[in-house]
């Protein structure tokens, strides 16, 4: 009994990190230190890149930063920071 027990909870924790992991994907979060960077969380990938104009891919939009100097500091899986002399931020469905 004890071992059901176990494992229905396990599945049910499992269930749990299951949706949250989805949820968590579709949103993007952007962090703005000022406007010399600009970190953001949840994206899907770079479509553009150079010193004026980064276009940044997310699930369900387009992020474009436009400014001078513009660099991509860190590209993980996870974030991305931007940083340079951000003047613009466009959201483009």
């Amino acid at each position: 009994m004890r071992k059901r027990k176990k494992e229905n909870i396990k599945k049910v924790i499992s269930n749990i990190k299951d949706v949250a992991s989805s949820i968590i994907k579709t949103e993007f979060r952007i962090e703005m230190l000022g406007n010399r960077e600009a970190i953001i969380e949840g994206c899907n990938g770079v479509i553009e890149y150079d010193d004026f104009i980064i276009r940044i891919a997310t699930k369900d939009q387009e992020i474009r930063f436009i400014g001078d100097n513009l660099q991509l500091k860190c590209l993980t899986n996870e974030n991305i920071i931007i940083s340079g002399f951000i003047k613009n931020i466009e959201f483009i469905d």
